[in-house]
């Protein structure tokens, strides 16, 4: 076989492989006519600062200029929070989540999202610091800070199929509060994770 005659034929399969991942692409995966509802929770918040010390050793110490010594060093991160999610009286999710960043020193995100069945849903939500500070390091630390948030929600919606109930944090008002609308993925298609 000629090396032109090779070269036509690599381009054609090409051709006809990238126009079958087009058409495949478009195919759609979820049953048809399987319309759902969905609980989505999406939000960000700064969290609870917290700063935790500890005495360095005297190995730790030694080779240290005299000038450049502390007794203590001390690093500052956010606090993670516990998160509880109830949905019509069937505990979803119980998960501690972590601020985002190496040190966890940056806001918190949190993204999660539940299918459901068209209907009337009672969502209950519990999003507190967990009690990782000791209270000494706490309240010496908190001096002058805003008090630590603990963000609930108790509510009942009643959802459209292909509708959207989205759980947010207000941060105005300080609290967690539901949107609805938007149009709800169908099973199969992704969803995210905020962790």
């Amino acid at each position: 076989m000629s090396r032109p005659l090779r070269l036509s034929l690599a381009a054609a399969l090409a051709a006809a492989t990238t126009v079958a991942i087009g058409a495949l692409s478009q195919v759609p995966w979820a049953t048809e006519g399987a319309e759902v509802s969905a609980i989505r929770l999406s939000w960000r918040t700064r969290g609870e600062p917290v700063e935790e010390c500890r005495k360095l050793t005297a190995e730790e110490l030694e080779g240290v200029p005299v000038h450049m010594r502390r007794e203590e060093v001390c690093e500052a991160r956010i606090a993670p929070y516990r998160l509880k999610l109830t949905v019509d009286g069937g505990l979803i999710e119980e998960s501690t989540v972590h601020a985002s960043g190496a040190r966890e020193d940056r806001p918190i995100y949190v993204y999660r999202e539940l299918q459901v069945e068209p209907g009337q849903h009672r969502i209950q939500i519990s999003f507190v610091p967990e009690a990782d500070a000791t209270s000494a390091d706490r309240a010496r630390h908190d001096r002058g800070r805003r008090a630590s948030e603990h963000l609930g929600l108790d509510e009942v919606v009643d959802l459209e199929a292909g509708e959207v109930a989205l759980v947010t944090y207000d941060p105005r008002q300080r609290v967690l509060e539901i949107r609805r609308g938007g149009p709800a993925r169908r099973s199969g298609e992704g969803s995210g994770d905020g962790e």
